[in-house]
């Protein structure tokens, strides 16, 4: 199900005492804290297995596995003309500083229509323009700026904060999909310069086929290109959490579940060693290629379910009001 629907599944089963599961895996840290944990709906284990295998901050809600966005890149020179002599490669470093994607024509490496599904119809989305605000990420954004444009930035009184700034001045420059997975295909075969934000595991859907085609070669992931050096940020990371609800009827075999899930034998059975898929586990092996779960937390925006929750009103307003 989507979370849109998995939520009201549960807060209405769950709400009325009414048994629906016996163990959960689910994403939205917002809706998470919001709907499920505040009111005790759902219930966190912690298999003594893993207690001093997981990070810490896995273990409170306990989660299972991490997903990721970037921004992405088509690296050729493809023009829409010239599919015959255009090559892969063309573009590197394309974006360095994460106001390239912000401001106006008149900036210098401004980059025009990033891609990006639209905020108040992809939660995970939203929960990222939220954690922007926290103080860590606005002091980022705010070197971010001064390197960009080599001053001190100056907030308009229509923005609350440099992070305000960033996302209004983004969602006014950026076009929206609606499917990540059909805007990564169309970033493959499309101009050369087109940038778009989403899953970071969807390049697994593309082939090898050059130029204007779904050639993975074609799409460059500028925080790997950049190893992790993309000014202000270059993606945001995510959990999928493991619960039992509070009225289980089999909350052992749950458990053991859980268990199993957090094992390399059972999340390689569940997710294999896909690109863009992470076990907490940090035993389990990932694909060829990728960055570790490690580099991951430490290179990108990380979901905090309590942030998100405490901010997400304000800023949902905000950003909603660019979508209208």
């Amino acid at each position: 199900m989507g979370d849109t629907a998995l939520y009201e599944k549960l807060t209405n089963t769950l709400s009325n005492g009414k048994y629906i599961a016996d163990m959960v895996l689910l994403q939205d840290g917002n809706k998470l804290q919001t709907t499920m944990l505040n009111n005790g709906f759902l219930l966190n284990y912690v298999p003594k297995d893993y207690v001093d295998v997981l990070a810490a901050d896995d273990l409170n809600p306990t989660a299972a596995v991490y997903l990721n966005k970037v921004f992405m890149y088509n690296n050729t020179n493809f023009d829409g003309t010239n599919a015959g002599t255009a090559t892969t490669g063309s573009l590197t470093n394309y974006i360095t500083n994460i106001w390239q994607l912000a401001g106006t024509n008149a900036d210098p490496n401004h980059i025009d229509n990033p891609s990006f599904k639209t905020a108040s119809q992809e939660n995970i989305n939203m929960n990222m323009l939220v954690m922007l605000t926290q103080k860590k990420w606005q002091s980022k954004l705010t070197d971010a700026y001064i390197s960009f444009y080599g001053k001190d930035p100056v907030i308009e009184s229509k923005y609350e904060s440099i992070s305000y700034k960033w996302i209004g001045e983004f969602l006014e420059n950026c076009t929206y999909h609606s499917s990540d997975g059909t805007a990564c295909k169309d970033l493959a075969k499309g101009l050369g310069g087109s940038v778009v934000y989403c899953n970071f595991n969807k390049q697994k859907s593309l082939k090898e086929e050059g130029v204007s085609h779904l050639d993975i070669d074609n799409v460059t992931t500028s925080l790997i290109e950049r190893n992790g050096d993309v000014e202000g940020f270059g993606g945001f990371t995510y959990k999928m959490y493991t619960l039992i609800p509070s009225n289980a009827q089999y909350p052992y075999a749950a458990a053991a579940l859980i268990n199993y899930m957090l094992s390399t034998t059972g999340f390689t059975g569940a997710w294999g060693t896909k690109l863009g898929y992470y076990s907490t586990n940090p035993n389990v092996p990932i694909a060829d290629f990728d960055k570790p779960l490690s580099w991951w937390k430490e290179n990108t925006v990380i979901e905090d379910p309590e942030f998100v929750a405490d901010s997400y009103g304000e800023v949902y307003d905000f950003v909603t009001s660019y979508e209208s």
